[in-house]
């Protein structure tokens, strides 16, 4: 029985080990997407900040990067964005709602085990509270038990001590009525 409850409880903490691990997993990686979203605003807000005479700024080769990075995206997935600044707006604000529902997602698992917890733990004070009552209520039909035994002991010891009175009385009158009739 030992055995079998450590064997449940080491594949409910494996299980539990790999909730946690999942968990790190998906809020990295919106972490990861969230960092891509800010670095590109960032990378887009240079560019976008460069003066007239561009070529020859030293983050004209960004500006390159970001013309051909655009135009790859656009012949793959027919996706016509235009600038970092954009990508990195809709980057953050996916990183945002997909961090949203992982953590919801999570919460309400926590939450589930909580109550899940808190049954058992309601369930183990009734059973201990419903044990300690039925102790109890053993103790006192007990004792009582005991008072009865004892009433009983009593009423017949007080019905014995009367027939013994009774006898003497009887042998004190017989004895009596022998001598009465002893004397006549």
């Amino acid at each position: 029985m030992a055995n079998k409850n450590k064997k449940i409880r080491s594949a409910q903490q494996r299980k539990e080990l790999n909730q946690k691990i999942a968990e790190i997993i998906w809020v990295t990686l919106g972490g990861i997407i969230g960092v891509a979203g800010i670095v590109s605003l960032v990378l887009g807000t240079f560019i976008s900040n460069m003066s007239d005479n561009f070529h020859s700024h030293p983050f004209y080769p960004l500006y390159q990067f970001q013309e051909k990075f655009f135009t790859w995206l656009k012949s793959w997935s027919h996706i016509s964005l235009s600038s970092f600044v954009i990508l990195g707006i809709i980057l953050i604000s996916f990183a945002c709602v997909y961090l949203l529902i992982v953590l919801f997602v999570y919460a309400n698992k926590q939450d589930a085990k909580d109550k899940r917890n808190k049954a058992k733990k309601l369930r183990e004070r009734n059973l201990k509270k419903f044990e300690e009552e039925r102790a109890a209520a053993e103790e006192a039909a007990a004792l009582k038990r005991e008072e009865e035994e004892k009433a009983a002991l009593e009423v017949q010891q007080s019905q014995q001590q009367e027939e013994t009175e009774q006898q003497e009385v009887k042998e004190n009158i017989e004895q009596t009525n022998n001598q009465t009739e002893e004397d006549k």
